[in-house]
């Protein structure tokens, strides 16, 4: 049990109306004070993860997890704003990945996986979902645990961070060999592209039952920490990066249909390098939100060349998350960049979310924020 000092009500009913893209005080504005180097924030749980050695998932200790997880939600509790903050299975594990079967490592500040599909014959064209598989149960083990603790007072994340078709694809393919493979065994990828579509629904659903068993109602889009009412499922595809917008309409757009329609709604995590997917997303019937990251200028472009897809976004009626990722980014900039969106967009479903290194970082940079849209 933990005891929570703010009005959740009150932030959840911004919430309510950032998704619903109803009339609010300014924007959504969120504060994640995790820093940049996510897996190593939760020092204990990352310290205690081997280095010389291919994780197990009994590596990750869920009394320390546990631990490290309240002392977010409490830390989130001190910058107020509309934080919420995302309680869920370690996030930063390659969880899908993991579960199809992908060797992980940990390393420096983060974990990765290698490639495990070594050619085509050898692949037995199967992702085993039984009992038998020990990173599984470790996902649907530390979700049961996390309802149990936080689950009466504080909103629990629906799912966590679980990746897409083409980001699975890529991670057992490995990142070069993955597009390669689209024109030399065009048939073997759609094949897998179904096999990966069918086990994120089946994880992600597993997942979503056990956090709607909490008695805090409604749940949280995971690690953005957003309250909806109804499930609103988080998905990713990184390595469509890899593809033209052709093989993205032949090869994934279905499946990111089907993933969609299976959920009451959606959420999907988009890089500028691939924005060309927006002309799709904005089309799909439960697809709620879309965040958009504002990378470093030497990755992606400003917020004011985004503008017209974010435009986009809103113009169909999309709630738009734009995400500030960078703890590099200063006050400065980011009022600088804030600017930009008070004066071409709507601030009916929008957010903006900001990485921050401490408190005093993110209560800066929600003061730049403030000082465009004068929310507070």
């Amino acid at each position: 049990m933990i005891k929570i000092k703010r009005d959740l009500e009150k932030i959840i009913k911004r919430h309510r109306a950032f998704a619903g893209l109803e009339d609010m005080e300014g924007p959504l504005l969120c504060i994640n004070i995790l820093g940049n180097d996510l897996a190593a924030s939760y020092e204990k749980t990352f310290a205690g993860i081997p280095r010389d050695r291919e994780v197990r998932p009994q590596d990750i200790d869920l009394d320390i997890f546990l631990e490290e997880a309240r002392h977010y939600i409490l830390l989130h509790e001190e910058i107020g704003l509309d934080s919420i903050y995302s309680v869920e299975p370690y996030f930063w594990i390659p969880w899908m990945e993991a579960i199809m079967g992908c060797p992980i490592y940990a390393g420096k500040n983060s974990f990765y996986s290698e490639p495990f599909i070594g050619d085509w014959k050898s692949f037995d064209w199967e992702i085993d979902l039984s009992g038998e598989n020990a990173w599984l149960q470790k996902l649907l083990s530390m979700s049961e645990a996390l309802v149990e603790a936080f689950g009466d007072k504080y909103p629990i994340s629906s799912s966590t961070h679980l990746r897409g078709p083409a980001d699975m694809m890529s991670a057992a393919l490995g990142q070069k060999r993955f597009p390669l493979e689209i024109y030399d065994n065009p048939e073997e990828i759609k094949k897998l592209c179904d096999i990966c579509t069918d086990a994120f629904i089946d994880v992600a659903g597993r997942s979503n039952r056990i956090a709607s068993g909490a008695k805090f109602k409604g749940s949280t889009v995971n690690y953005f920490g957003i309250w909806t009412e109804d499930v609103c499922q988080y998905y990713q595809d990184d390595a469509v990066v890899f593809l033209s917008p052709e093989f993205y309409r032949e090869f994934i757009l279905e499946s990111h249909l089907k993933i969609d329609r299976n959920f009451p709604s959606t959420f999907y995590h988009n890089h500028p390098v691939s924005l060309y997917v927006v002309e799709e997303l904005i089309r799909f019937p439960n697809l709620r939100m879309i965040e958009i990251d504002r990378e470093l200028e030497a990755i992606g472009p400003s917020l004011e060349e985004m503008i017209p897809a974010c435009r986009k976004i809103q113009d169909h009626g999309k709630a738009l998350i734009i995400n500030f990722g960078e703890t590099d980014f200063d006050e400065d900039f980011i009022e600088y960049e804030t600017k930009a969106a008070f004066e071409n967009l709507s601030s009916k479903g929008l957010c903006i979310y900001i990485c921050a290194g401490d408190i005093e970082d993110g209560l800066r940079k929600a003061g730049a924020v403030n000082n465009i849209f004068k929310i507070f």
